[in-house]
Formats: structure tokens, C-alpha cells, sequence
């Protein structure tokens, strides 16, 4: 079970209850672009499947799923481990030029506030799977 991050262009909206259901993405870029630029961030990542990136830190792994839409107007990031992850996620954001909405609380990823909204992701999985799955 992962802490899902979907990452798209949501352009200057202020929240995401903000984005009407007509809402189509701008690309965020040629797909070998938006790849090579989660290499040029994460150096460690490995692509073996290009469309199934791997990251793995101390304590914690993101997979990045892309699918093979050029160019590429989304992309997804499962995250496991503890919060060793969010400083490199707000970092492929800021590199990339778009946002992500997270998957705990529904609202704009944002760094500063990622920990507390992984936090009661944490806690949901412990409840539904126990402790530390």
C-alpha cells in the first residue's frame, strides 16, 4: 500500500476544489523529457521498465508510474518508508514546473505541510493493515 502522489500541470489553481470537472492538463512535457529530468533530480532512479521508475532512499522508495502518452500529461508516484521522500518529490515538482495533488488529504501536495498529510496516511494503512505494514 503507497501514499499516492498524481502530479499533473493544474495551472494557478488555488485548491483543488477550484478545478472544474471540465479540466483538461496542459503536457508537462515530452515523456524522454519528463524522464530524463526525474534522472537529472534522482541520479539513482532506475528505468529498467520505462514505464516503472524506482527510487529507493534510506528508510523509504518512490515508483514513479508513466505511461506511455507522448507527450505526458501525468504521471503518478507511490511513496513508501517515512518522510526521507518529501524533500526529493517537492524538488521533481519544482524542477518539472507542475503540482501534484496527494492522495491523504486530497489537496495540492506542499511541502511544508506533507509531513502532517503522510503522517495520517500512515496511520490510516496502520489501521486498516496493523502496524508497520
Amino acid at each position: 500500500m503507497s501514499w499516492d502522489i498524481f502530479v499533473q500541470d493544474f495551472g494557478d489553481y488555488a485548491s483543488v476544489e477550484d478545478i472544474p470537472d471540465t479540466f483538461q492538463p496542459r503536457p508537462i512535457g515530452q515523456r524522454a523529457s519528463v524522464i530524463d529530468t526525474i534522472r537529472r533530480v534522482c541520479p539513482d532512479v532506475d528505468f529498467d521498465d520505462p514505464n516503472w521508475g524506482v527510487l529507493s532512499g534510506d528508510g523509504w522508495s518512490i515508483e514513479f508510474n508513466i505511461n506511455a502518452e507522448d507527450p505526458c500529461t501525468s504521471f503518478a508516484l507511490h511513496v513508501r518508508g517515512d518522510d526521507g521522500s518529501i524533500p526529493v518529490i517537492a524538488c521533481l515538482l519544482n524542477e518539472l514546473g507542475v503540482r501534484a495533488i496527494e492522495s491523504a488529504e486530497s489537496e495540492f501536495f506542499e511541502e511544508a505541510v506533507a509531513p502532517e498529510a503522510f503522517g495520517k496516511w500512515r496511520a490510516c494503512r496502520d489501521q486498516v493493515l496493523g502496524p508497520g505494514a
